[in-house]
Order: structure tokens, then C-alpha cells, then sequence
């Protein structure tokens, strides 16, 4: 190879990585939501007592921003494939910016509430951005690769971040919010790497549309969407009970020992999350939803039996490894269905799904933990997952599929220069 070669390749791997830990610094904002405020639930609760309905509000706080993002991850979808990824990323993380750290001076819960709405707005235009982004920038093996590491990016950072606003809540449940400061570094970021990919939908040479450009929407999406919002429902019945269950029923309120085991949880997702290329090389899309139920359901049933702290964690990292598979698998499903040029609604949609899901969360779940405690809830969540891993595995067996199938065909190398076409494309019968 030539001097001359062997530079521009080493200048593209640079790059490539520039903008691969860009978008896997803004999938952290996604989880830094969560991270702030779940280690300090009960001390909300306390701060705001003397309101009606404080218990149910307070959760809220955690899961508030999933109702937004589920309301205006389709806008940012639209914008998008209309007007770019970049412009909405970009703006996306200015508003959370300057929405996440308003817990800091905040005065009611209802100003807590409205900054957790905008904080959702941010999400829903970031999230979006970084999965529609993976699928035009890779395909192929590259972009399983990047999936899982982006899954495992937001495990691994929710781990560390978790422990964090669980050591800053023992001095008071503002002190987490100083965490969104961060976000302020990622703005030059996204504004000087993130480059504008060109879709294969643009006319070519011959002024006419690409074929990718009159496929229509993936009806196999819908299913998709069910099954990511039941997948995130039960991944946020972790942060939304865990505190309650370790606090009340163990008789352990220290905030640093609840965040020690939502990020034990956590941990395992990431490690599972980074083992995810190597589990799809075997086994189809829709194969890999059966392990993940699975590994949910028993940690679930354990949580339901605990008596002990030890036994949460042993439950938290069961669920763990299940919900680290689930994330990068379900990503992966919509991003490998969607034509490239509606890629952004798409997976908007997905977005809106998994996070109503969040939303419904505590809703759905609290008075079920009220009436019959958490202990049965957690044993119900079980049986529904294993409900659930086994439909996927009839569904496997009768229609089996190649885990070679559900990706996109090799080559697979990464799209990053603006205005230069991915034309890598999948079809949806290959991942559903």
C-alpha cells in the first residue's frame, strides 16, 4: 500500500470513530433522564409530601419525559427525512441542555414536571437522530457491531451514572441534576462531526426516484412497536420500584445501596448488550427475543421472592442481561425493515412506542403494587414475559429464519462523508 493510501484510510478510521463516540456520547443523554432522578425518588416524594397525590406524581418525575418523547418523537422523525438528521440532533441537544439541569432551582413539582417535559422533547429529537444516523451511516456486519455498541454505551454509562446520582442524592435530591452540565461539551461535538448522509431515495442521475423511494411503510413495524413498548415497560419497572421495594419491604432507604442495585442491573445489560454481534451472528432477530424474556422473567420472580438485599441483585442481574439483549435486537429489527428514505419516521415510531411504554409504567404498575404489593407484581411481570418468549419461540419454530438473513448484506462499511449515499438496503420479510 502506499504512503500516500495508507494515510487517507488511517484519516477515514479516525474519522469513523470521531463519529461513532459522538453518537454514542449523545445516546447518553437518553439514559442521564433516568440516571439523575431514580436514586433519589423517595427523597421527591418527602420533599413534595404535603401534595395530593405526591406518591404517583413523584414517580412521574422519572418517567414524565417518556410521555413527550412518545408525543414528538414522530415530529422529529418527520423533520428528519424532510429537512435532515443533523438539525434535529443538533437542536435537540441544545434544549436538553438547557432543560436537565432545571431540578437544580426548581420550586414546585409542577416546574419539575414541565423541565422533565422538555428534557422529553430533547430526547425524543436525539434518540431518533442516533438510530436513523447508525442505519445510514453502516449496514451490514458494521452496523450490528455499532448497535450493540451503542446499546452497550448506554448500559455501561447508565452504570456509572447511576452509582453517581446515587452518591450525589445522599446530599439531597438536586445535587443528581448537576449530572445534564455535561451535555453542554456535546454541542461543538455534533455541530463540527455530525456530517448530513445523502439518502439512496434522492433522485440519480437520471432524475428519476430511486426504487427504495416508492416502498411503502413496513407493516411488521407495528408489531415492532408492541413489543418494544412492552419490553421497555418492563425494563422501567426496575427504576420505578426497585427504590420502593429495597426502601420499604428490605428496610434499606439508603439511597447509594438502591442505585448499587439498579446499576448491577444495569451492568449486566451493558456486558450482554456488548456480546450482542456475536449472539445475532447465530441467531435470527426474532430467535433472540426467546433469551431475552427469559432472563427478564427470572429476574422478575426473583425480585418477587427476595427477602434479602443480596437477592435483588442476584434478580437485577438476571433482567439485566435480558433487557441488554432486547434493545440492540429491537433497534435492530426497525432500522433493517425501514426503507432508507422514511427511515427517520420509522424509527420515530419505535421511539414513541418503547416510551409510552415508560410512561405507562408507573400508572399501570403502581396500583397493581398497592393492592397485592410488589412482590406480586413483579411475580405477574414474570409470568407475561415468559408469555411473551414463549410466542416468539413458536413463532421461531414455525417459520425459522438464518441469523445470516436478518442482516444486511456483507460489505457493510460505513457511509460517514455528507451528501455520499448508503445504498445498502434491507427488505422487512428478512427481520420479521
Amino acid at each position: 500500500m502506499k504512503s500516500g493510501d495508507k494515510l487517507v484510510g488511517n484519516q477515514r478510521e479516525s474519522r469513523e470513530l470521531l463519529v461513532i463516540g459522538t453518537l454514542l456520547y449523545v445516546t447518553l443523554l437518553t439514559i442521564w433522564s433516568p440516571s439523575a432522578v431514580a436514586s433519589a425518588l423517595p427523597q421527591i416524594r418527602a420533599h413534595f409530601a404535603d401534595l395530593p397525590n405526591a406518591d404517583v406524581l413523584s414517580r412521574m418525575a422519572l418517567t414524565f419525559p417518556a410521555l413527550f418523547i412518545a408525543i414528538t418523537a414522530p415530529i422529529a422523525g418527520w423533520l428528519m427525512d424532510r429537512v435532515g438528521r443533523k438539525p434535529v440532533m443538533l437542536g435537540a441537544v441544545i434544549l436538553y441542555a438547557v432543560a436537565g439541569p432545571a431540578g437544580l432551582y426548581v420550586e414546585t413539582l409542577p416546574q419539575l414536571l414541565f423541565a422533565r417535559a422538555l428534557l422529553g422533547i430533547a430526547i425524543g429529537g436525539s434518540m431518533t437522530a442516533v438510530i436513523t444516523l447508525v442505519g445510514d451511516y453502516f449496514s451490514g456486519d458494521k452496523r450490528t457491531r455499532v448497535m450493540g455498541a451503542q446499546s452497550a454505551a448506554l448500559e455501561f454509562g447508565a452504570v456509572a451514572f447511576t452509582l453517581i446520582a446515587g452518591a450525589l442524592a445522599v446530599y439531597g435530591w438536586r445535587t443528581p441534576f448537576l449530572i445534564y452540565l455535561l451535555t453542554i461539551p456535546l454541542i461543538p461535538l455534533v455541530y463540527f462531526v455530525i456530517n448530513e448522509p445523502e439518502l439512496s431515495s434522492n433522485p440519480g442521475k437520471n432524475g428519476s426516484a430511486s426504487k427504495n423511494s416508492k416502498e411503502g411503510f413496513p407493516v411488521t413495524a407495528l408489531l415492532a412497536y408492541a413489543i418494544g413498548a412492552i419490553g421497555m415497560s418492563g425494563l422501567f419497572l426496575l427504576p420505578v420500584h426497585l427504590p420502593f421495594l429495597i426502601a420499604n419491604k428490605l428496610a434499606t432507604p439508603n439511597p447509594f445501596l438502591i442505585s448499587v442495585a439498579i446499576s448491577v442491573s444495569t451492568l449486566f445489560a451493558g456486558i450482554s448488550a456488548t456480546l450482542y454481534h456475536r449472539i445475532k451472528t447465530r441467531v435470527s432477530i426474532r430467535a433472540l427475543f426467546v433469551p431475552c424474556f427469559v432472563l427478564m422473567a427470572v429476574g422478575y420472580a426473583v425480585f418477587g421472592f427476595a427477602q434479602y438485599y443480596w437477592m435483588v441483585l442476584v434478580g437485577a442481574a438476571f433482567a439485566g442481561a435480558g433487557i441488554g439483549i432486547f434493545l440492540p435486537n429491537i433497534n435492530m429489527w426497525v432500522v433493517t425493515m425501514a426503507p432508507p428514505h422514511m427511515r427517520g419516521r420509522v424509527v420515530s415510531g419505535l421511539m414513541s412506542a418503547v416510551f409510552l411504554g415508560q410512561f405507562s409504567t408507573p400508572l399501570l404498575s403502581t396500583p397493581i403494587a398497592r393492592s397485592a404489593g410488589i412482590d406480586q407484581m413483579f411475580f405477574l411481570a414474570s409470568i407475561a414475559a415468559l408469555g411473551i418468549a414463549g410466542a416468539f419461540a413458536v413463532a421461531a419454530m414455525r417459520a425459522p429464519d438464518s441469523a445470516q438473513q436478518t442482516s444486511a448484506p456483507s460489505g457493510g462499511g460505513p457511509n460517514l462523508n455528507p451528501k455520499s449515499p448508503n445504498t445498502t438496503t434491507e427488505k422487512s420479510s428478512t427481520a420479521s
